[in-house]
This record gives structure tokens, sequence and C-alpha cells, in this order.
């Protein structure tokens, strides 16, 4: 069959369904223009190139050709990748939710000619199952209905239209201002509501790892000094690094378990993930230097680098949950397939990482089943003797899998999800000391830098060869804090003057003429938007893009005297109130930056000649200061000159030739400089009490 439109875009994805007999058109104007000038309904199919299920309907609908017939004939089939147009699947994803109750991908949205939402739903089967009808009778329904009641049909859209645009906009504030602090332990607590005691996590299945949810409570541990809070996020790590969640073999993570035990992964691997959880297990381990997480972590960071390194740099987006049409086939184990690959250790392997005969999944996922005093008397082993042989046999089973057909690859280069990356490669440098960690972590930010920023705008894509898509709000922020962070590991001030850069830009792209609330799209975007500017401003398996813009604009208002982020992280919290207050638990982390902001602030400059294991040791107690949010800024001599101070006037006069000192002010008053990492840890305890009893509002 000859190929549609698709075979003509970048997306692995969107090439995915180019020999489909659908008659796909790219979201694009000359498809919306078909629509209007023909009548016709348009059919929105979003999904992404990992996604189990989307391949599941590819296979049993949009191949089918009476199917794709039908489709041609009465509708304007569009297709998105959902990683590509994210506000495309956020502002439509809202409509099915709202019409339905939830959400999911594939998604599947029925529009009128001018993009209005009526109809929609996620995977439709051939034939009725579960209660929800075939796709060939929600076909018929959906052009009968717009045949014949048209007028019904704009009304439903034009109706679902003004819900889904309201239901992005910021929830008022009522009443008096209300104390911060009460807002973040409102937060906490609808956040621990969630918590599953028995496995870690949060909720049942299907299971997601939420970072960012785990990042906040591990960070409220610190600030409250509550060890409750830190072992449950230490239990949670470690439940999901012993389960299926990990890909034991290669070290990574899967995206999330069907079940709530973590025990049978959806078998796809996100960049986006890997990196988050990457990142979480680094500081839990420079929190507790724990050599188990330690371990975790470096082991995702290497599986990154073996299994989604993109040519030229950077990480690419995706591993397909699917390789030879078999969900999960490829990180699949048998009894006999042990017994071939590893020989006599086959029988206690098997027992510790609960691999049965039986074909389910559960059975042949690999999973630990015991500790390792157990493990090491299942396998006649001492402990120490265990860990060697185990570390033997999973580069057995790595060598052998490596011979297998390998998942479908996606292989986009996002800006937001390799600043992630990045971080998280920084992370790894800052908490080991890690010299490769920092190469791979600065060579992704110069990747992104080289390919997608023209001089004044950043792209979201990198893809065929070429930068496209303009970029979101995630990408502005997260990688001005993938910046910063680069700046605080290695003190070279390019860094910081890119996350000055990044963060002037998306002030003056994601708000209305410069003011009122943040969108995740530059309001007015043009033809190819969605009907109205959406806003993600919840923290779930990724951090929600607003929390992370006003924690660098935090940082930076003051550090560089900035007086446009000073007012605009204002506004931002402001305008947050009334979420804040009715959803408590949907953006934890910016109630812990409200409380923050609004309270005396802790800032550190820790200036010295250059970076030694000094001022490395200076640094690292500042990171584990009981205080969630300090403005922590490097002062290297030997890399920079006194003319940074004019950018970062925080620096001024704290030049230093000589020995590391830290130099700590509270609330602008600033206390004499100290060069013992002991001293300054006792300082910080007491600034950070001090900053825990101030009663501070959102307003006024």
């Amino acid at each position: 069959m000859p190929p549609n439109r698709l075979a003509l875009e970048s997306s692995p994805y969107l090439r995915q369904h180019a020999h489909n007999p659908v008659d796909w058109y790219p979201w694009c104007e000359e498809a919306f223009e078909k629509a209007r000038r023909e009548r016709r309904p348009i059919f929105l199919s979003i999904g992404y190139s990992a996604c189990h299920w989307c391949h599941v309907m590819e296979r049993e609908s949009f191949e089918d050709a009476g199917t794709a017939a039908f489709l041609n004939e009465h509708f304007v089939p569009v297709k998105v990748d959902r990683e590509e147009r994210p506000d495309v699947d956020a502002y439509y994803m809202r409509a099915v939710t709202l019409m339905t109750g939830s959400g999911g991908w594939p998604l599947s949205v029925f529009l009128t000619p001018e993009l209005a939402p009526f109809y929609g739903g996620t995977y439709f089967p051939p034939e009725p199952r579960w209660g929800v009808p075939s796709f060939r009778a929600v076909l018929d329904g959906v052009a009968e209905a717009f045949a014949a009641r048209r007028d019904e049909v704009d009304g439903i859209g034009s109706q679902l239209g003004k819900a889904v645009e309201s239901s992005f906009l910021p929830a008022p504030a009522e009443g008096a201002a209300p104390d911060a602090r009460v807002l973040l332990d409102a937060a906490l607590q609808a956040v621990l509501g969630r918590y599953d005691g028995s496995a870690g996590g949060f909720g049942g299945g299907p299971k997601f790892p939420q970072p960012p949810l785990l990042t906040f409570l591990l960070e409220e541990s610190l600030r409250r000094g509550d060890g409750s809070l830190r072992a449950k996020v230490l239990f949670t790590l470690r439940k999901m690094a012993e389960g299926g969640l990990r890909d034991q073999v290669g070290g990574g993570f899967h995206r999330y378990c069907v079940d709530g035990e973590w025990r049978v992964p959806h078998y796809e691997k996100m960049l986006y993930d890997n990196a988050l959880l990457a990142s979480l297990y680094f500081r839990a381990y420079e929190l507790t230097q724990a050599h188990d997480l330690r371990e975790v972590a470096q082991g995702v960071l290497a599986d990154l680098e073996a299994s989604m390194a993109a040519p030229g740099g950077g990480f690419v987006a995706a591993l397909d949950a699917d390789s030879e049409g078999e969900e999960g086939r490829f990180y699949l184990w048998s009894p006999g397939e042990l017994e071939e690959v590893l020989g006599a250790d086959a029988e206690w392997f098997s027992s510790v990482y609960g691999i049965v005969p039986g074909g389910d999944l559960a059975s042949r996922t690999l999973h630990r089943t015991c500790g390792w005093a157990e493990g090491a008397r299942r396998a006649g082993l001492t402990q120490e003797g265990l860990r060697g042989r185990l570390g033997a046999c999973m580069a057995a089973l790595r060598a052998h899998r490596e011979k297998r057909v390998h998942p479908g690859v996606d292989t986009k280069v996002l800006t937001d999800w390799n600043a992630l990356a990045a971080q998280a490669f920084l992370d790894g440098h800052r908490a080991t000391g890690e010299e490769p960690l920092l190469k791979v972590g600065l060579a992704t930010l110069e990747a992104i830098w080289s390919r997608c920023w023209d001089g004044n705008t950043l792209s979201h894509v990198w893809d065929g060869g070429e930068a496209k898509v303009g970029g979101f709000l995630a990408d502005y922020a997260y990688l001005a804090k993938a910046e910063w962070r680069a700046f605080e590991v290695t003190g070279e001030p390019r860094h910081a003057e890119r996350t000055g850069l990044l963060l002037g830009a998306a002030l003056e792209r994601f708000r209305c003429g410069g003011a009122g609330p943040f969108f995740d799209a530059p309001p007015g975007g043009g033809a190819s938007a969605p009907p109205a500017p959406v806003r993600d401003t919840d923290d779930g398996v990724l951090p929600a893009p607003l929390s992370v813009l006003a924690s660098v604009l935090w940082v930076w208002e003051g550090a560089a005297e900035d007086g446009a982020a000073k007012r605009a992280l204002e506004e931002l919290l402001s305008g947050e109130e009334g979420a804040l207050h009715s959803q408590p638990g949907a953006q934890p982390n910016l109630a812990a930056l409200a409380a923050s902001s609004h309270s005396p602030p802790l800032e550190v400059v820790v200036a010295g000649p250059m970076l030694d294991s000094h001022i490395r040791e200076l640094l690292r107690t500042v990171r584990k200061a009981p205080h969630p949010h300090i403005r922590l800024v490097p002062y290297v001599a030997d890399r920079t000159d006194p003319a940074l101070e004019e950018r970062l006037p925080i620096l001024r006069g704290r030049r230093s030739t000589e020995r590391a000192r830290a130099y700590l002010c509270v609330g602008g008053a600033c206390l004499r400089p100290v060069a013992s990492p002991e001293e300054l840890r006792l300082l910080l305890e007491e600034a950070a009490k001090a900053a825990a009893t101030a009663k501070i509002k959102l307003r006024g």
C-alpha cells in the first residue's frame, strides 16, 4: 500500500502509521481547511510510539481496510504525537476527561471543523468489550449525529470548549490570605493520604513512580526533621528497585506497573522517568550515604547511556514496550532460558528473582523476592559472595538479551526531557564526585543549545536532523533548572548566564502581554495551537513546569537582584493561591516553594580559589542543611572574573583567592564567613530553625 502523508513526518510515532489505509493528516491547517470545506468532522487520534494500546488499536482498526474506508469517507483523520505536541494532547485530554471522567492513550476525539471537541474516549475495540462500544459503532454513531443533528453537535462542542478553557485558568483566591505554612501542611497531608504503606508509592494499580511527590516528601523530611517522611521515601525507592518496575538486567525503570506491588510493569521505558528517578535516588544517597541507592542511580544512568543515547549527543525519547509483536518480550525470561544462560546458578537465581513455570507476565518478569540474607541462604553463599555471583549472572543475561530483537526506539530528542537527563547526570556527579557523569551532563546541555536554541527561542524537538515545534514552558523551565545545577557544580559563569537568558525569555513568551498566569505554550500561538491555551500545574509523573519555573525564579531573583523575576514570582504564587487552597495535594512542590519564598531567605555563597575538595565539602554541607530551599551560589575564582558580580550581585565582595569560605545570610542579615564545614552546619541549623518559626502570608 502506498504511504499516506505521515511518511513525510519525522516523528517515529507518526511514521509508524504511514502505511495505514487511513488517509491520515498530521495536525495542520490543511486538514482543518479540508474539514471546513467539506463539512466533515475531524477524527483526532493521539498517542506515542511506546504506547502498547496505541499499537493494538492500530492493528485492530487503523490497518483494517473497511474501517479505514469508512473513516476516510466520513471524517478527516488527524494523527498527533503527544510528545511532539503536548499542548494539543493536554487540551483534548482535558476534554475527554470532562466528558468521561478518565483519560489515557490512545486518545480518540471527534472535533467539529472548528476544532471543538464533542465526543471522545480512549481505546475502542473492534468488537464491543468490557462495556466499551466497538470502534465501528462509535464511527457510525458520530457520523450520523454530525450529519443529522449538526446544531446539537455544535452546541455540545461550544459548551465543552468553554468548560475546557475555564478549567485551565487559575482557581480564584477567596477570603483572607492564608498562612503559606498552613497550605504546605495541607499539601503534605494530602500527599500522605495517597501513600501506600504496604508497597510504597501512591495508590494501587496501575501504579506510577511519581518522582516529584517522592522528592517533595524527601525535602519536607529535611525541613521538618521528620524521619518518618524520609523512611517512607526510602521504603518506596527500595520496593521499586526490587520490583518488576526496574529492568533488573539493564538497570533502568519501566514507565509503570499494572499492579500495586511493583511486580508487573508496562514495559516501555521513558527518558523522563529514568532521568527523574536517577536524580531522586542520587538525592536520597546524598542524604543517607546508603550504597544500594547509589548503585540503583548509577544503574539507571548506565542504562540510559547504553540503550537511549542519541547520535550526536543527548538521549532519545523512549523505548517501546513491544518487540516482535509481543508486550515485554525483550525483558521476559523462562526457567528454561535461565538454565540455558546461567547453568547451575539458574535454580537459586530463579528463586531469588521470582521466575517460575507459567506463561503469564508475572512469572516471567525478574523481581527480587527476598533480601540479601535470605538470597545468600538460598544460593549457599555469603552475602558478599551473592553480590559477586549476581553481578556475573546479570552480565551473562545482558549479553544473551542483546541477541534478541530490540524494542522500537522513538528517536526524537526532546528539549525538556533531555534537560531532565542532563540534570540527572549532574546530580550524579554532585552526589558522587564522578567526573564521567559531569562530562555527560554538560555534553547533553551543549547538545540542546547547539541544536534547539536559535539565538532567541528554544525548539521543543530535534528530529530528522532539524529543530522543530516552538518550545513549551517545560522546555524553558527544565533547562533553566539544569543550567543552574550546572552552575552550582562547576562554578562556570556561562551556566548562570544561560539561566537568566531562559528565564527572561519565559517571562516574555508564556504570559498574555507579559502579565497574568503562565501557560504551557505561548498564548495566541497561531493556527496550529489548540482552541485555548493550556496549563499543566500538577506534580505527577513529571514536575509541574510552573513549580519548576517558580523554583528557578526564586533562586535567580535573589542572586541577580532581578526585579522582573521577583515580580513574576510574586504574581505566580498569588495567582496559584486559590489552587493551593482548593487542591492542596496537586502542587505540593509549589506549596513548599511558596512557604520558603515568603519567609526570610537563606542564602549561601561558597567562594574559593578553585573547585577543590574543601569547597566541595562546603557545598555538600549546604545540600544537607535542614531546609529545602537555600540560594546556593558558588564563586570559583579561577573559573571567572569579578565581572560576574555585576550579573549576580549576591557575589559582591565574596571573591576569594585563598582558602574557601562560606557566607551565610538570613533575610538580608549576613553572618561572619566560616571556613569549616562543621561551623557552617551549625549556622545552617540555627538559620533553619529561625525560618521555621516565621508566620508567613502569600499576600500582604
